[in-house]
């Protein structure tokens, strides 16, 4: 059965480059977990950034007579930077990287399912502060309500 999670993972797939951008879903403590495990080794290091990540609160309604689901989801995606960066580096440095994932994933869910409108911000945060992810990052937040799409019923 395709699920928001299938949908939002093949559209990341879709628009990958080499692997890039990953993609991770969970909740928040899980999120951070995940790229906390990947400091372990110099080889998985290189691997947490840029990243989609789904966040698992989602409100997924489904239709079994039609196939048909309808989801309410919220995207990060998410890039490192540096403390030390102005606005006007990190506007020219970091945030064209996630603006050009957001864009192309936008698109590319746009073709998979329905939905006419989504919100969009664009976020500094420094977490080494609080231990949580060890990294300095930007973000861009994507809400979709509403999405439509069909599945297949197993």
């Amino acid at each position: 059965m395709s699920t928001a999670i299938d949908i939002i993972r093949d559209g990341v797939s879709e628009i990958q480059v080499s692997g890039v951008p990953y993609f991770d879903f969970g909740k928040w403590h899980e999120a951070s977990e995940h790229l906390l495990q990947k400091n372990l080794t110099a080889i998985t290091q290189g691997q947490k950034f840029p990243l989609v990540f789904l966040l698992l609160d989602i409100q997924e309604t489904k239709d079994v007579n039609n196939f048909k689901s309808n989801a309410n989801i919220d995207l990060f995606i998410i890039n490192k930077t540096e403390l030390n960066y102005t606005p006007t580096q990190r506007d020219n440095l970091t945030f064209p990287i996630i603006r050009e994932i957001s864009d192309n994933l936008i698109k590319e869910l746009q073709r998979k399912t329905d939905f006419d409108n989504y919100s969009y911000k664009e976020m500094f945060y420094d977490v080494t502060k609080k231990n949580q992810l060890e990294s300095i990052i930007d973000v861009i937040q994507i809400g979709i309500s509403d999405m439509n799409y069909y599945y297949k019923n197993c």
